[in-house]
């Protein structure tokens, strides 16, 4: 007769169906525990049991659905830490190749990167063709997306506030502030687009505050006013010490003198020059 009379069965997670290497495990696995007076036959979505009494079907039921369980949820482990890794290779990938960026942002000019109710950046996303700009706001920091590198660049441009210092050496510090030649700060902006220009005295430099564009812009066009002062005040120099030798020549040889002594005995009027 049959010495496996009692039959049941155990349905396979539809997730596992196709996981014949794990769902074969559960077998090996379960045969171990269960000995000869059971057998477990792998069909396509279900276990089929057989026993030699109720007791061990009912006993082989749990085992398998305890060990099926426990597969499920490894195989739903590894498969979402597979995802994981898949998504953090892609992002990892997308940042080397220059199609993902972020900067820190100047807490005092956040508002300004992002604009009235995010409008910089809905500008800014339309006119680069970007995917996305995600803002930070508790970290300072926005982060562009794009499926171009130069169109992620032309974002980080357009978004990107930067400050920089232009160093002015200590002998032209108050040429820069002031007088006829003075760099005229509120025109730099002007001209520039940058949003703040400062001289810092303590440091000796102007801080122009601004995107990477209008930033460097004015930091060109500082320099090349430093390079006129340089020259002005060379100039001025040169032109010092002529006067001071001139003078200095002029006293020796009389000319600062209204009365010039000739050989003749009376003295002859100098006529003004």
């Amino acid at each position: 007769g049959n010495k496996l009379p009692y039959q049941g069965g155990v349905d396979i997670p539809p997730e596992i169906t196709r996981e014949r290497e794990i769902l074969r495990e559960v077998v090996s696995s379960a045969s171990g525990i269960l000995g000869e007076e059971v057998r477990v036959d792998l069909q396509e979505s279900k276990y089929v049991l057989f026993a030699a009494s109720d007791e061990l079907l009912k006993r082989a039921t749990l085992v398998i659905d305890s060990s099926l369980n426990q597969q499920l949820e490894f195989w739903r482990r590894r498969s979402a830490k597979e995802r994981l890794q898949g998504s953090l290779s892609k992002v990892e990938k997308e940042i080397s190749k220059g199609l993902r960026v972020e900067f820190t942002v100047d807490p005092d000019v956040m508002d300004l990167v992002v604009g009235p109710n995010g409008a910089n950046i809905a500008q800014v996303t339309e006119q680069a063709g970007i995917d996305r700009v995600i803002v930070d706001a508790a970290n300072y920091v926005v982060r562009i997306v794009g499926s171009k590198k130069e169109s992620v660049e032309q974002a980080r441009r357009f978004l990107e506030i930067l400050s920089v210092e232009v160093p002015v050496p200590r002998n032209l510090s108050g040429m820069v502030r002031s007088g006829k030649n003075r760099l005229d700060l509120g025109n730099l902006r002007d001209k520039t687009g940058v949003i703040k220009a400062l001289f810092d005295e303590k440091r000796s430099c102007v801080r122009v505050t601004g995107i990477a564009t209008t930033t460097e812009n004015a930091r060109v066009l500082i320099l090349a006013h430093l390079d006129y002062l340089k020259k002005i005040d060379e100039e001025s120099k040169e032109l010092e010490a002529l006067q001071k030798k001139l003078k200095s020549m002029t006293t020796d040889w009389g000319d600062d003198q209204q009365y010039v002594y000739t050989s003749s005995a009376a003295p002859a009027t100098r006529a003004a020059s």
